[in-house]
C-alpha cells in the first residue's frame, strides 16, 4: 500500500468585519523516549514529492537504485491513476481524460519495507518498524539512491506519516477510551445521550506545526466485529510543502524534526496511563 494522497486545503471565508485568528503553533513538550513493549504502530510512511522526473521509466536507472540500496529484492511495475476534480454547485466530480503515472516498487524480502518510485515523488513504508535510527538509516539511503540516479531537483512536499491501531487495552464501548485518550479527543462518545448511539467515531483535526509544518490527525475508533471490540486509530500525518532544493541533509534535518512531532502528537493524544500500559513490559 503506497500512501499517495494529497492533503485537503481548508479555507474560510469571514464576514466583514470579523478578523480571521491565524493559529499559534504547538508548543508541545519534548516527547518521552521510553519503548513501547506493546507498540500500536502498523504503518510509516515517508514521502518526497518533487518535480515530475520521467527517468524513474528507465528501468536501467531503478535497477542501479536497487543495487546501491541492496536490501530489496523484489522488484515489481506499478501504476498510479492521475485524478482531476471540477467542484462545481453539485460539488467535486470527476474529470475524464486522468492518465497513468508508471513507477517500479522495490520490496524487502519479508514484504515489511517498500520503496515506491514514481514520476513526481519517492517513498519509503514500513509495516515492521522497530525504530526511528532504522527507519531514518533506510530513508537517508533512499534520498542517496534517488539523487545519485534519478537526479530530481526540487523537493515540493515532505510528509511523514504514522499509523497506529490501539487495541490495548480491550475496550467494549467507545467511552471505555476515557481514561486511555484525550477527553477532548473522544468528544461525543462520553455523551451521556449521544454516547450509547455511536457506530463510530471519526474526526479530522488540522493542526499548525512549528517552522511552517502542517499535522493532520485522522483520528477515532468503531465496533469490529465478530470481536466486539473498539480499537482506537491515531494516524498522524506531519509535511511540509514549501518549495526547496532537493538537497539530502536539510532533508534529513526536517525528517527528525517531523518525527519529533508525530512523537509529540501522539504522547498528546493518549494518556499517561495508555503511556504506562503500552510501555509496560510483559513478566518473563
Amino acid at each position: 500500500m503506497t500512501y499517495t494522497g494529497k492533503c485537503p486545503t481548508l479555507s474560510h471565508n469571514f464576514p466583514r468585519g470579523i478578523e480571521s485568528v491565524v493559529p499559534t503553533p504547538l508548543a508541545l513538550p519534548d516527547p518521552s523516549t521510553v519503548t513501547l513493549a506493546h507498540a500500536p504502530l502498523q504503518l510509516v510512511v515517508c514521502q518526497v514529492r518533487h518535480d515530475r522526473n520521467l527517468a524513474v521509466a528507465d528501468g536501467g536507472r531503478v535497477l542501479a537504485i536497487r543495487e546501491q540500496l541492496g536490501i530489496y529484492p523484489r522488484i515489481e511495475e506499478t501504476a498510479q491513476q492521475e485524478i482531476g476534480l471540477v467542484i462545481g454547485p453539485t460539488g467535486a466530480q470527476p474529470l475524464g481524460g486522468g492518465g497513468q503515472q508508471k513507477g517500479w516498487r522495490l520490496l524487502s524480502e519479508d514484504g515489511a519495507w517498500t520503496v515506491a518510485l514514481l514520476p513526481d515523488f519517492f517513498a519509503l513504508e514500513c509495516t515492521g518498524y522497530t525504530s526511528w535510527t532504522e527507519f531514518r538509516e533506510r530513508v537517508r539511503g533512499l534520498v542517496d539512491a534517488v539523487l545519485a540516479h534519478l537526479q530530481p531537483t526540487i523537493e515540493l512536499r515532505l510528509g511523514l506519516r504514522y499509523v497506529d491501531r490501539i487495541s490495548l487495552p480491550v475496550i467494549k464501548e467507545p467511552r471505555g477510551w476515557s481514561g486511555y485518550i484525550n477527553e477532548h479527543f473522544l468528544g461525543p462518545a462520553l455523551d451521556q445521550q449521544v454516547g450509547p448511539a455511536l457506530s463510530a467515531l471519526q474526526q479530522l483535526v488540522q493542526l499548525q506545526g512549528p517552522d511552517g509544518v502542517q499535522v493532520l490527525l485522522r483520528h477515532g475508533t468503531q465496533l469490529e466485529q465478530p470481536s466486539g471490540e473498539w480499537p482506537y486509530v491515531l494516524d498522524t500525518d506531519c509535511f511540509r510543502g514549501d518549495s526547496r532544493g532537493l538537497e539530502v541533509d536539510s532533508l534529513m534535518q526536517s525528517a527528525d524534526a517531523l518525527h519529533k512531532l508525530a512523537l509529540q502528537v501522539f504522547q498528546a493524544a493518549i494518556t499517561p496511563q495508555l503511556h504506562e500500559l503500552l510501555a509496560e513490559q510483559e513478566d518473563s
